[in-house]
């Protein structure tokens, strides 16, 4: 029995993907070995959302051609690049369309603060002439007392 499976084991197959290009032969007992690293195998696009199955060879093109490939910007400006736009990202322009946002922001803060504190030093003052005149009201008041 034992040399029987020896001898099973050795017999030499054709590869599942023969049919995809693979022209591998090996013992039968390699088939699982020979079918993870396939080049011919077909595998499914790493990129979220993509259904497509391509050949293990071909994963690195399809991956940068993929419709639904998506990364982060390496140079770090925060910007997502994607097949539509990785071929006219400009980190500067990005970083300098960011600032702009940022800087209107900060303007209209500032005018808001601005505005209040107007306001504040205004009702400050008349807060101050009520005062005032409570304080003459109250001397005159005195006086007739």
């Amino acid at each position: 029995m034992h040399k029987l499976k020896k001898k099973i084991n050795s017999l030499q197959v054709k590869c599942p993907n023969e049919q995809n290009g693979c022209p591998a032969l090996f013992p039968l007992l390699r088939s699982e070995e020979h079918a993870e690293s396939c080049a011919f195998g077909l595998v499914v696009c790493t990129n979220d959302g993509c259904p497509a199955q391509v050949m293990r060879k071909d994963i690195g093109d399809h991956s940068q051609s993929c419709e639904y490939w998506s990364e982060m910007c390496h140079m770090g400006c925060g910007a997502l690049l994607t097949p539509a736009n990785r071929d006219q990202h400009n980190c500067y322009m990005e970083l300098k369309e960011t600032y702009n946002k940022q800087l209107h922001k900060l303007r209209q803060k500032a005018r808001r603060m601005e505005s209040l504190s107007s306001q504040m030093s205004r009702q400050i003052q008349l807060l101050s002439e009520v005062l005032e005149g409570t304080e003459e009201a109250e001397g005159v008041l005195l006086k007739w007392l």
